[in-house]
C-alpha cells in the first residue's frame, strides 16, 4: 500500500508540476506579448486608449449625440473588418473590402452581423464585447487586442466570403475596426414594421390597422375548383427567395441561378405536400390558398421562416429575425391535364 501511495503521489506531483509549468509559460507569453503590443501601439497608434485588460480602443467616428447604447438582452447589428498587426485582412463584413481582397462570392450577403448582446456570446471575441460595452449606435472604433482577448490559440476561422486573403495565426494580437450600426430592443417589432413597409411600398396596398407578419398575393392564376390545392395535395414548386432589398439567396430555377450566381446545378421543381412539411411555414400558409398553375408572391417575418436562429446551412447565411420574400410557381397538375386531353407543357421555369 505504501508503494502504491508513493507512486500515486509522485504521478500527482508530476502532473501538478507540468500544469504549473504550462500555466507559468502562458503567463510569461502573455507578459511578453503585452509588452510587444504596448511598444507597437506607441509607434502605430499613440492616441489609442489603453484599457485595464490590456487592449486598446480608438474612436474613428463618434456617435451622434443621444445615440442609444446597447443593454444586455438587446440585439445589435455590427459591421467589422479584422486585420493582423501587419495589416493583413482576415475577416470583413464589408462587400467593398471583400472585393478588394478578392474573396467576395455571389452567394455572400454583406450586411451587419445581427447578434444578441449578452455577457457571453461565442460569436463575439472578448475584446469585441469589451468595446461594445463602451459604444453607442453609429459609432466606429478600432480596437487592438492581445491574443487572449481575440482568437487565442485557435486563430481565425472565417469562411463563406467573409474571410480575407489571410488567416490570423494563433496566439497573435488582432486589430478590429467595428461599426455599431443599430441597437434593437425588440427584434420582432422591428421586422414586423419592415414587412408592413415592404407590402405597402412595393405592392401598393393600404397599411393594415393591425400589425401583420404575412402578406400574400396571387399574380397569375385561376379559380377553378377542380385545380384547388389542399393540405393533402402534392405540388411541384419553382421559387425565387430574396431579402427585402432584392438580394436573391436561393432559387431552384436554372435560368435565375445562372444569371445571379453564375452556376448551373440542373435544378428541378421542389415536391411539397403541405401536411407533411419539409419547407418553411410560409409555404404551408400559402400553398393551400392556391390552384395548380398559380404564380404568387409572399413577404413575411421570420415567424414564418427561420425564426430567431436563422439558417446557415445554405450557401447564403440567413441571419436571425430576417424577413423574406418569395415569388413562386405551382406546376400545372399533370393528372388534370391528362383528363382534359391537354399537353404537358407547364415547365414552371422563368420565361
Amino acid at each position: 500500500m505504501k508503494i502504491r501511495f508513493r507512486i500515486l503521489f509522485m504521478l500527482t506531483a508530476a502532473t501538478l508540476a507540468a500544469v504549473s509549468c504550462a500555466k507559468k509559460n502562458d503567463e510569461d507569453y502573455n507578459v511578453v506579448e503585452q509588452a510587444s503590443l504596448d511598444a507597437w501601439m506607441k509607434i502605430n497608434a499613440p492616441d489609442a486608449q489603453k484599457l485595464d485588460n490590456g487592449m486598446y480602443i480608438e474612436t474613428v467616428t463618434p456617435a451622434p449625440e443621444g445615440a442609444a447604447a446597447p443593454a444586455i438582452g438587446n440585439w445589435v447589428r455590427i459591421n467589422y473588418t479584422g486585420k493582423s498587426l501587419e495589416g493583413n485582412v482576415f475577416v470583413t463584413r464589408y462587400k467593398e473590402v471583400a472585393e478588394q481582397q478578392g474573396t467576395s462570392t455571389l452567394h455572400t450577403y454583406y450586411e451587419p452581423q445581427y447578434l444578441l448582446y449578452q455577457n457571453y456570446n461565442t460569436a463575439f471575441t472578448q475584446g469585441q464585447l469589451t468595446a461594445l460595452q463602451q459604444m453607442r449606435q453609429g459609432q466606429v472604433v478600432t480596437i487592438y487586442m492581445p491574443s487572449s482577448l481575440a482568437y487565442g490559440a485557435y486563430g481565425s476561422s472565417y469562411s463563406g466570403g467573409y474571410e480575407g486573403q489571410y488567416a490570423l495565426s494563433a496566439n497573435v494580437p488582432a486589430i478590429m475596426t467595428m461599426e455599431l450600426n443599430e441597437v434593437v430592443t425588440d427584434p420582432t417589432a422591428r421586422e414586423t414594421g419592415m414587412v408592413m413597409d415592404y407590402a405597402v411600398n412595393e405592392w401598393a396596398i393600404e397599411r393594415p390597422e393591425k400589425d401583420s407578419t404575412f402578406f400574400f398575393k396571387i399574380i397569375e392564376g385561376n379559380e377553378d375548383e377542380k385545380t384547388k390545392i389542399t393540405v393533402d395535395s402534392t405540388v411541384s414548386i419553382y421559387y425565387i427567395g430574396s431579402f427585402l432589398d432584392g438580394f436573391i439567396f436561393d432559387t431552384n430555377i436554372d435560368s435565375v441561378a445562372q444569371r445571379v450566381f453564375n452556376d448551373y446545378d440542373e435544378n428541378s421543381a421542389t415536391s411539397y405536400t403541405p401536411k407533411d412539411g419539409g419547407m418553411i411555414q410560409a409555404f404551408y400558409e400559402a400553398v393551400p390558398r392556391m390552384h395548380y398553375g398559380d404564380r404568387a408572391k409572399m413577404v413575411f417575418t421570420s415567424e414564418w421562416g427561420y425564426g430567431s436562429t436563422g439558417n446557415s446551412s445554405g450557401e447564403t447565411v440567413i441571419q436571425p429575425y430576417t424577413p423574406l420574400v418569395f415569388e413562386f410557381w405551382i406546376e400545372t397538375n399533370q393528372d388534370e391535364e391528362e383528363e382534359e386531353g391537354g399537353d404537358d407543357s407547364g415547365s414552371g421555369s422563368e420565361n
